[in-house]
């Protein structure tokens, strides 16, 4: 063998590095085989390995792009999913708050649970609906607070504002400062001076009564425990089906100018959009619990009859 016989490789696997040795018997290795290339083999086979590597390279960057593609599928699937589990457990939350009336209502002589009582004291627990029922409700604050909100359980009047189930406040009672059913004009109405017995005259299963609301600290003009019917634009051809302000996005925020007692807005979380596709669930008088999307409710076509008093 020449003099320029170049190269020695010992044990050259697939796509593993090469070790080159040149012909010299100090340098041997000690393995085998042992393959003898010469100068103008060796840098086929260095071209060959380099074009391995290069495939290598391609095909990693062909599975990375094959995963991105995979999870920019399924992960709105998960999303969609998660928020299915959201939306069905706060059906489920309001249907024990619905039973949890039924009985207050047993117990009060037909009477239903008041979303205020401005004739008690701040201080007093039976000033708010959530108080009123929370025995009723098994001593548990979880069916108070909407799944998949930053809700919380509102025990106090300083924590009204935390509440993500409001109740409507056509069924508040001020004995004092009330409007009566007689009431001509309702928009300012925050309270009625006698409590609400809701009969069939009343059509209980378009009566809304609890549903979702944005809630955040009083003292920036959140009343989560509490939405106002009477805040929405009225319909000319039917003001009992006048819907609320509502959205899938945060109202107190958009309208800082307005007070808390003005704002109350429904709140429409579940699969929302910011564009008023999120959807909102509410319990009615008869105790079934539907949901319907933002728009929905806006557009006023529902049936519900929001402004039942």
């Amino acid at each position: 063998m020449s003099k320029r016989a170049q190269c020695l490789a010992c044990r050259y696997p697939r796509g593993h590095l090469l070790r080159i040795y040149f012909e010299d018997q100090r340098l041997r290795p000690v393995c085998d085989p042992v393959i003898v290339m010469s100068a103008s083999s060796f840098r086929r086979t260095r071209t060959l390995a380099r074009r391995v590597a290069a495939m290598t390279l391609i095909e990693l960057i062909v599975v990375i792009a094959i995963i991105a593609i995979v999870v920019a599928i399924i992960f709105p699937a998960i999303a969609n999913t998660r928020q299915a589990a959201n939306r069905a457990s706060a059906i489920k939350q309001l249907g024990q708050l619905g039973q949890a009336a039924a009985l207050y209502s047993g117990d009060n002589d037909g009477f239903w649970v008041p979303s205020t009582n401005y004739g008690v004291p701040e201080t007093d627990p039976g000033r708010m609906w959530s108080t009123n029922l929370f025995t009723y409700a098994g001593g548990s604050k979880g069916p108070f607070i909407a799944k998949d909100t930053k809700g919380q359980y509102p025990g106090s009047w300083e924590l009204r504002g935390w509440g993500s189930f409001g109740m409507n406040s056509a069924t508040a009672i001020d004995p004092e400062f009330g409007c009566t059913d007689n009431t001509d004009d309702k928009t300012n109405c925050q309270a009625f001076t006698d409590g609400l017995i809701i009969d069939k005259t009343l059509n209980p299963a378009a009566i809304p009564i609890i549903t979702t609301t944005p809630s955040g600290p009083s003292a920036e003009n959140y009343r989560g425990y509490e939405f106002n019917p009477y805040n929405g634009l009225p319909r000319s051809d039917d003001v009992t089906q006048s819907p609320p302000l509502v959205s899938d996005r945060d109202l107190v925020i958009e309208f800082p100018v307005l007070s808390g007692e003005e704002l109350k807005p429904v709140y429409a979380p579940y699969n929302r959009t910011g564009k008023d596709e999120g959807v909102a669930p509410i319990l009615f008088a008869d105790s079934h619990v539907k949901t319907f999307s933002a728009k929905a409710i806006r557009n006023g076509n529902t049936g519900i009859i929001w402004r039942f008093r």
